[in-house]
């Protein structure tokens, strides 16, 4: 049974998202994490500053999670100094559904936490009207919390951590237990909020739609942060790292995390000076190519977002904008190789 969305869902987004952030968001420096013998990582600097959205990418089991609950406050660091603005509203969803309350029902639970929010124009919106907004119909709103599915339990705790109106929200892997339809609805918040977001997440349609900057976390270190979308920042880092490749020794290692936007747009040299007539006509039809296969992602990505309960579809569509993004990959890396000859 596909679920409708309540007629008040863009005012209950904007209410949610309207709570005003100050300059000072978060500065934390030289954050170290071990559990026995296992480092996780060492001497981490992570900030903030008003309007950042940046997405944090990365191999599992790299800490990617623990430096979310360091920052949060969740866990203690060995090492370093967490410091957060005093206007910041922080709001987590993590992986371990906290504070969820299975005793309770479902409008008691949101009630407990924010019966009532007004928006910037100082109009109501209940707890009621915000759960319709999450894909809760009122009869489902009295049933007791233990009895809803493993997925309804992940969107409600989502909707428990937005009614708190953050203005800087962590998200970790937002995109493994939610369905396409609270997807889209948490979709629609981001659209209004304001405030900052950093996201955990292997999901490139997801990155590329909510966050401006990307930044790998592995082998214990936090990288530069590539400008947005997923494609370019692969463009980017494999520029860096054949830069990196061609640097003395002694010009690698830290000071490579440090190098600018300009210096990896640059990357490495181009091994020619000319493109071939046969490249320069290579090179028009790879970039109508890309523009064919970004909107065809497009399209598929709303006709996901719409497709409602019929799973056969859904597997069907999902399945093509797989084989669009990979042929969108592989596009793009010969479209790279051609710019930087023909520079």
């Amino acid at each position: 049974q596909e679920l409708g969305y309540d007629s008040g869902q863009g005012h209950v987004a904007m209410a949610l998202a309207g709570r005003r952030l100050g300059k000072k968001v978060l500065e934390a420096h030289g954050l170290s994490k071990s559990y026995g013998a296992l480092s996780l990582f060492q001497d981490v600097d992570f900030s903030l500053i008003r309007g950042d959205r940046i997405g944090i990418i990365g191999p599992n089991g790299a800490g990617k999670s623990t430096l979310l609950d360091i920052l949060a406050g969740q866990t203690q660091a060995d090492e370093g100094q967490v410091v957060w603005g005093q206007t910041v509203e922080l709001a987590y969803y993590d992986q371990l559904n906290r504070g969820l309350d299975e005793s309770l029902r479902v409008i008691d639970f949101i009630n407990d936490i924010a019966p009532l929010i007004r928006s910037d124009d100082g109009q109501r919106v209940e707890a009621a009207q915000m759960l319709e907004w999450f894909l809760f119909p009122r009869p489902q709103q009295r049933a007791y919390i233990s009895a809803l599915s493993g997925g309804e339990r992940r969107r409600l705790y989502l909707l428990s951590v937005l009614v708190r109106q953050p203005n800087v929200l962590f998200l970790d892997e937002p995109t493994n237990d939610l369905d396409i339809q609270t997807l889209t609805v948490l979709e629609q918040f981001m659209d209004h909020f304001q405030g900052c977001l950093v996201v955990v997440s292997h999901d490139r349609y997801f990155l590329d739609r909510n966050v401006d900057y990307l930044a790998t976390f592995e082998n214990g270190s936090m990288s530069t942060r590539y400008p947005g979308p997923f494609s370019n920042y692969q463009q980017r880092r494999q520029a860096l790292m054949a830069a990196g490749r061609a640097a003395k020794p002694e010009a690698r290692g830290k000071d490579r995390r440090a190098t600018t936007d300009r210096e990896m747009a640059a990357g490495s040299g181009p091994a020619k000076t000319k493109l071939s007539w046969k490249e320069a006509r290579e090179l028009e039809g790879v970039e109508g190519r890309i523009t064919e296969l970004e909107q065809e992602k497009a399209q598929l990505s709303e006709q996901i977002n719409e497709v409602g309960g019929d799973y056969a579809l859904l597997g069907e569509l999902a399945g093509r904008l797989e084989r669009v993004e990979t042929e969108l990959d592989e596009v793009m890396e010969r479209w790279l190789v051609l710019s930087e000859v023909g520079q």
